[in-house]
């Protein structure tokens, strides 16, 4: 926890996430251009970097909690991607 000050007033903000290490083609597997209602987002490798951008909006950096689960740097929030379907 972190202890923070702002106007005389102490209070406690949790740890940011911790990252965790997913391999290269893993994050290859999440790439790709995804629909949603009426805008689409792609998911896309910079570099060693994971990035997310909707229609008309500048790309965030996705940061790996899991596999495929990713907290979004710039806001307070997380992207959550299906599990690969299973081969038969």
């Amino acid at each position: 926890l972190v202890n923070a000050f702002h106007e005389g007033v102490e209070f406690t903000l949790p740890e940011p996430p911790k990252a965790v290490a997913v391999p290269k083609a893993a994050l290859e597997r999440v790439t790709g251009v995804y629909v949603l209602e009426e805008t689409e987002m792609k998911v896309f490798l910079e570099g060693e970097t994971l990035k997310a951008q909707l229609t008309g909006q500048n790309p965030v950096t996705l940061r790996a909690s899991s596999p495929l689960t990713f907290d979004i740097v710039e806001v307070s929030a997380t992207l959550s991607f299906p599990a690969p379907a299973a081969k038969s």
